[in-house]
């Protein structure tokens, strides 16, 4: 059992450092299903040895960068890889992002609002004798019974001495 394991690991390590190399294979045999290292050698400049191992999946790190560098190559190119390999569009990667940050800027309206709404009634704490025209340290339960209304006693600087 030990034995399968660390061969299912290997295996699967090989998959994950290969993902780029079988996407661009897979993408170039769409792209051309016939005379497919021909014109992989054609587009990019490669020589017909690079060429083949793009196709087969075998591109080396080198043959990779002189086709991203290519001027037919570039983002394109990279997008297309990367769109394989995390199996998402760059188009859907982009508009969940932007809800996302919608989200987060509801988020953060409804937070400011809220904040408002304390700086409101702490303005209001502060008409009775509460808050920082006394240049005093207030805490929270103060604060709280000040806001509810909810404390019997006088606001604080109404008749102390």
């Amino acid at each position: 059992m030990t034995d399968a394991a660390g061969t299912i690991r290997k295996e699967s390590a090989r998959f994950r450092e290969t993902q780029i190399e079988n996407a661009l294979a897979q993408i170039v045999r769409r792209r051309w299903p016939s005379n497919t290292v021909e014109n992989v050698a054609a587009e990019w400049g490669l020589t017909k040895g690079r060429a083949a191992n793009v196709v087969y999946a075998h591109a080396s790190m080198a043959s990779l960068n002189l086709i991203v560098a290519h001027r037919r190559g570039g983002w394109p190119v990279v997008i297309a890889i990367f769109q394989q390999v995390i199996k998402t569009s760059l188009q859907a990667w982009v508009s969940a992002e932007v809800r996302s940050l919608e989200q987060t800027s509801r988020i953060a309206a409804a937070e400011a609002q809220r904040l408002g709404q304390l700086e409101r009634g702490l303005d209001r704490l502060a008409v009775h004798g509460l808050g920082r025209s006394q240049g005093r340290k207030l805490d929270r339960s103060t604060v709280s019974s000040a806001a509810s209304g909810s404390d019997d006693r006088p606001p604080m600087g109404c008749g102390d001495t």
